[in-house]
């Protein structure tokens, strides 16, 4: 079986060292390191747990040493920290959640997959969908925000600064 090491220095690459031979392989996580690290009974794939919680895949088969691995989330990426709001579509197969990490995720439970994480610069603390799905209201600590879903954003197009610290927040059930 081939034998494969990792190592995570200041500037938090992981580097792996097998029979295949040596390489760096940078992940997004900037403040977490390596805390564990499995690999699977055929020895393709090294499982990796971060100390944020997130676990990556790294892809180990057919490795040269010119040929960078292949990093992966394999379920989509957690909240690195505790979830603060969550709350459900009623017209979609769609899950919003959002937390002390200053995430907001949109979650399909149907395909159990993540379909959308947006990082902002606040931490939110509340958050509910809209009952079209293709809105949120997001309540951070200095304002309130009105966002639209998009394919491959989140963005804001109102902002309530006379609400602040926002715990809780829901539509209208009568929303249009």
């Amino acid at each position: 079986y081939p034998l494969c090491a990792l190592a995570v220095s200041d500037e938090r690459p992981v580097s792996t060292q097998s029979t295949w031979g040596a390489t760096t392989v940078y992940l997004s996580e900037r403040k977490s390191v390596v805390r564990n690290m499995a690999a699977d009974p055929s020895s393709e794939h090294l499982m990796c747990l971060l100390t944020n919680q997130q676990i990556y895949t790294v892809d180990i088969r057919e490795k040269s040493t010119d040929d960078d691995l292949a990093v992966t989330q394999p379920f989509g990426g957690f909240h690195s920290g505790e979830v603060t709001g969550l709350d459900t579509c009623i017209r979609k197969p769609l899950i919003v959640t959002c937390g002390i990490d200053r995430s907001v995720r949109v979650w399909n439970y149907v395909d159990k997959d993540l379909e959308l994480m947006k990082y902002f610069q606040e931490e939110a603390y509340s958050i509910a969908f809209h009952p079209s799905g293709n809105k949120v209201v997001v309540g951070f600590a200095d304002k309130l925000k009105l966002m639209n879903i998009l394919m491959d954003d989140i963005r804001a197009y109102k902002e309530f600064h006379i609400i602040r610290a926002c715990r809780e927040c829901q539509f209208s059930k009568r929303s249009r």
